[in-house]
């Protein structure tokens, strides 16, 4: 991402917050390089070490361990970011992920 980013520095980017942390990186920093490029994110997040082994590790928003209700703020903060997508790679019910992450994002301003 690096890479593209760096060769294309005019192009904006929709930045998935659970693969940058799936990948051991800190998205605060890739938020404060890159911030004023993002003009959206996936919100997505990840299940704790173990879980959902059926969904490929991944959580609907708000029931892993990616803590969107702070790092939401730091996204508001950060990032030019407009947009807001809930996505999850690989969900076993669609309806029980939209329902849950609705709720959850339902509670940010």
């Amino acid at each position: 991402m690096e890479i593209i980013l760096e060769i294309a520095p005019k192009i904006e980017w929709e930045c998935d917050v659970a693969w940058v942390i799936r990948g051991n990186a800190d998205p605060l920093t890739w938020f404060d390089r890159y911030g004023d490029r993002i003009t959206a994110v996936h919100v997505k997040d990840l299940s704790v070490e173990g879980e959902n082994p059926e969904e490929s590790g991944w959580a609907d928003v708000g029931h892993g361990r990616v803590g969107w209700d702070a790092l939401i703020e730091e996204v508001k903060a950060r990032t030019k970011a407009q947009y807001f997508v809930a996505e999850h790679d690989n969900p076993t019910d669609a309806i029980r992920f939209g329902t849950r992450s609705f709720a959850t994002a339902s509670k940010w301003k």
